[in-house]
């Protein structure tokens, strides 16, 4: 049976540290293989031998970029590929500390729903918000700490195929939702606190609804408790229950 361990996580954190220490190096202006520098403004389509994000930079409606490398945003940087553009990293996403990375998009935002596509992890370290819509990643999505204790950000992980883990842990903010994944291991949410309250239904966030999990679901110390929470409202018989190969755990106990 598939199981997080702290040496996983570790082991995870060491590979965000090399790629981010890669990406670092290599946003000083040198050779073809470098990474690209994407100080902010609109990214073109094209082929990008990795990309480090400075500032805010998006890419546009009907762009298609490869980024055959990894995808670096710096502290308090953006990235938003939440458009009908075609992305594709063949490497792993690092978002450090305050940043922001949005990826893929669906009917309800766009009118349409996109199919990018991350090789690797995609992995925040302090992050602002991952948000992450109709993608696949081959890899983990990792987020651990971030978000904000003020204002209104959310952390939506939704409708995506993700072969490895999903690791939430300590994020503060608005609303964090885990709804119809599927996913190849666990999912672990954990210590996650929504900073705003439904004057109706109590706080509103930490829903864990209609994924498909091969491994374990594990939720603890989240504030509220993981829960359906008001995602239900209008969503057709029978939706709702996680399907859950291993064991679930603590507060998704009862979600399956």
């Amino acid at each position: 049976m598939a199981r997080i361990t702290r040496g996983t996580l570790g082991l995870v954190f060491s590979l965000a540290l090399v790629v981010a220490g890669a990406g670092l190096a290599g946003a000083s202006p040198a050779g073809p293989s470098r990474p690209d520098p994407c100080p902010g403004g609109t990214l073109a389509s094209g082929t990008y031998p990795g990309l480090v994000v400075s500032g805010d930079c998006t890419i546009p409606d009907g762009a298609t970029v490869t980024i055959a490398g990894n995808l670096i945003l710096l502290p308090g940087s953006a990235l938003d590929a939440q458009t009908l553009a075609e992305v594709h990293v063949t490497g792993n996403v690092v978002a450090m500390r305050d940043a922001n990375f949005a990826l893929g998009c669906d009917a309800e935002i766009c009118g349409a729903e996109t199919h990018d596509v991350v090789d690797g992890n995609v992995i925040g370290s302090g992050a602002l918000t991952l948000r992450i819509l109709s993608s696949t990643v081959h890899g983990n999505i990792v987020s651990v700490g971030g978000g904000r204790t003020a204002g209104d950000v959310n952390l939506p992980i939704k409708d995506n195929k993700i072969d490895g883990n999903v690791t939430l842990i300590g994020w503060r903010g608005t609303w964090l939702g885990l709804i119809r994944n599927e996913v190849g291991g666990n999912a672990t949410i954990i210590g996650n606190r929504s900073n705003q309250s439904n004057p109706v239904q109590g706080p509103d966030s930490n829903e864990v609804i209609a994924n498909t999990i091969g491994g374990n679901l594990v939720c603890h110390a989240n504030d509220p408790v993981a829960q359906y929470g008001d995602g239900l409202e209008g969503a057709p018989p029978g939706y709702g229950p996680n399907t859950v190969g291993g064991n679930a755990v603590g507060e998704c106990a009862a979600l399956t």
